[in-house]
């Protein structure tokens, strides 16, 4: 029995002997690839070569890890691939940025750059992601593009270069707002996603490029903008794989509303809201304060208006892909947007007049889908910046232009020009006059406004419009929408009135106008985002045990 010492002298013999005979061994050439991962510097991020170009650091491809000073050194590279490959950084939460080293970064992103960069930045993310898109857009090609569509990085030299080191306090700025908008994204967007790394890639920097031109010439990182809803993202990243030529199953999504029962209800209808009393108002001297003890009370009165936009509807399949629904063109839908207004009837007299609803309603999306069997489905209450395909300019668009898609060429759901519109337009009128206080006198009275609003529209808004610009907020306050069983050949989706004013006190306003218009402090608010799975303070829409109680499936 041969030991294996024995072996490897049997091994060397063959070796010695081939190469007596002509013979050769060949090995591949290696090297080593160093650089940095630049926000401020980032420190515990994993660097990789991402050789098979998917977007994310996979096993077996060479990795490093970056210091304080956010270098890295990646050893064993073959040349081949340090010449052709991106290098890609995934950031954990965990990792550390010296423009904030007391603390950590608090959210997973990625980074990348193109072969041949040894800078990974937000920039350079940017720049390949163009590539991604498009690809014919060289790395040269790619940075050009990103300086003239940014205006703030016109002075910039070289968006490849280290700007910390060199100190470029606008590219440094810029970078920032693109990682702030990375983070607020990615975990929403990777989930659910596997294998599409390239499409979440493209999708998270569109969104990324879309807050950064927001800002201008002179950005501002302060501003967490750029955040998106779970389903817009879920869509953007479907329009990437579909094509409306494929699309050939009709399709049409039903809606309902109720008032806590299965009773539809329209504007005009009587009904009785079994909501909360919050506020001790026996006090008409001092301002109202929340009562120890909150207790129930019904309030009578009408629905005067109840309208929302829907947009980006997906059909999901048992294993969870994601199917775009293309709408058809019609007056309360638009093909090109992906966008439809629902409308269970509104009011068309003064607001101190007789109620007068229209008696006409679009309770129902059309469309076609790629033929499947489709078992769930994802969409979202509001208008996104753009339409899934990044195309076509949605919620900041002129209301009054017929070129705007035509859902949004309604004037009543219309805001100002950088909120963008109504997302949400429920409004109530009890019966008994709305109870108002006035802070300035300390006075309570009667609302000369009779209805109890829900307003929900996108705030803190950066961009002019009216410019052309794009334009990005800090309370998105869309809410996406996703349920695994929906079957739309029997089932519809059902806005329950109950749910959404049940801890809301109809019959008093804090503030005036009354209701809840989206203020991140209006303490009318609070209830209503709460029932609709929407963070107050950021505008995101939230999972777990936050999730919204307001939609479902009937």
């Amino acid at each position: 029995m041969k030991t294996l010492t024995q072996t490897s002298f049997a091994l060397a013999a063959i070796a010695a002997a081939l190469t007596a005979c002509g013979g050769s061994t060949t090995t591949t050439p290696t090297t080593s690839v160093s650089g940095s991962v630049v926000d401020g510097y980032l420190s515990g991020a994993t660097v990789c070569v991402d050789v098979n170009k998917n977007g994310k650091c996979d096993a077996g491809e060479p990795t490093g890890t970056t210091d304080v000073n956010g270098a890295f050194t990646i050893s064993g590279v073959t040349t081949a691939d340090a010449a052709a490959a991106p290098l890609v950084a995934q950031v954990p939460s965990t990792a550390v940025d010296s423009d904030a080293p007391t603390t950590t970064v608090g959210s997973n992103f990625v980074l990348s750059t193109p072969a041949g960069k040894t800078v990974i930045s937000p920039l350079t993310t940017l720049v390949h992601q163009t590539m991604l898109k498009d690809s014919t857009k060289t790395s040269d090609t790619a940075a050009a593009d990103l300086k003239a569509t940014v205006s703030s990085l016109a002075t910039t030299t070289d968006v490849f270069a280290d700007y910390v080191k060199g100190n470029d306090t606008n590219a440094h700025t810029a970078a920032r707002v693109v990682a702030n908008s990375l983070k607020a994204n990615y975990d929403s967007v990777t989930a659910g996603n596997a294998g599409k790394d390239t499409q979440v890639a493209i999708t998270l920097g569109e969104v990324a490029k879309q807050a950064l031109m927001s800002q201008g010439a002179a950005p501002n990182a302060a501003l967490p903008v750029g955040s998106e809803d779970p389903a817009t993202l879920r869509a953007q990243i479907a329009a990437q794989t579909a094509t409306a030529a494929g699309a050939t199953q009709a399709v049409t999504i039903n809606f309902d509303m109720v008032n806590g029962a299965s009773t539809t209800v329209h504007c005009g209808d009587p009904i009785t809201v079994a909501n909360t009393k919050l506020y001790d108002l026996t006090n008409p001297a001092a301002a109202p304060a929340l009562m120890a003890t909150t207790t129930a009370q019904t309030t009578p009165g009408q629905l005067t208006d109840t309208r929302f936009y829907v947009a980006n509807i997906v059909l999901l399949d048992a294993a969870g892909n994601s199917t775009p629904l293309y709408m058809t063109d019609n007056a309360s839908q638009s093909a090109a947007g992906g966008l439809a207004l629902i409308d269970f009837g509104h009011n068309t007299a003064a607001p101190t007049a007789p109620i007068a609803c229209t008696n006409t309603y679009n309770t129902a999306i059309t469309g076609l889908v790629a033929p499947g069997t489709y078992t769930g489905i994802s969409m979202t209450i509001g208008v996104p910046v753009r339409s899934a395909d990044f195309k076509t300019p949605m919620n900041h668009v002129n209301a009054t232009a017929t070129t705007s898609p035509t859902p949004l060429q309604n004037a009543d759901m219309a805001w100002s020009w950088q909120s963008g519109r109504k997302f949400i337009k429920i409004q109530f009128r009890p019966t008994a006059a709305l109870i108002t206080y006035a802070a300035n006198t300390k006075l309570y009275g009667t609302s000369a406004t009779a209805d109890w609003n829900v307003h929900i529209g996108a705030t803190g808004c950066s961009g002019d419009p009216t410019l052309g610009n794009e334009t990005s907020c800090t309370n998105p306050n869309r809410l996406g929408l996703k349920f695994d069983g929906f079957n739309a050949n029997s089932q519809k989706i059902v806005l329950d009135i109950a749910q959404l004013l049940q801890n809301a006190e109809l019959d008093f306003t804090y503030t005036a106008p009354p209701g809840c218009m989206s203020g991140s402090t209006d303490p009318d608010c609070a209830p209503i985002f709460k029932a609709l799975g929407l963070d107050l303070a950021t505008g995101k829409t939230l999972s777990g045990a936050g999730v919204q109680t307001v939609f479902i499936v009937k």
